[in-house]
């Protein structure tokens, strides 16, 4: 499993961007991939989502954010219910009020 992949970013999209580590272009999927500046090097921290079918990264900007975002007991991809817009302080408290169990 990968922890983070930093690189050149070469490409921006509406939901992904590209970040070329070594010569790899890895396509990122991410929840605002505009924090991303093309041409710049950027590290984003990644989740990778594995399936029978699929094999798909998500990336954040920050460990907090992907740490949050990431359910860690069922292992499931929840950005679909915060909003991007929001800074890492405002995950907290939403994770805070979330029923447990």
């Amino acid at each position: 499993m990968f922890d983070y992949i930093k690189g050149l970013v070469t490409r921006t999209v509406a939901n992904y961007v590209v970040i070329d580590c070594n010569g790899v272009g890895y396509k990122i999927y991410t929840p605002n991939p505009y924090k991303y500046k093309e041409g710049e090097e950027s590290t984003a921290y990644v989740y990778n989502h594995i399936r029978e079918d699929e094999n798909v990264l998500y990336g954040f900007t920050t460990e907090d954010e992907r740490e949050l975002t990431i359910d860690q007991r069922f292992q499931e991809f929840n950005s679909i219910l915060l909003p991007s817009d929001l800074n890492s302080g405002d995950y907290v408290d939403i994770r805070i009020t979330m029923p447990s169990g």
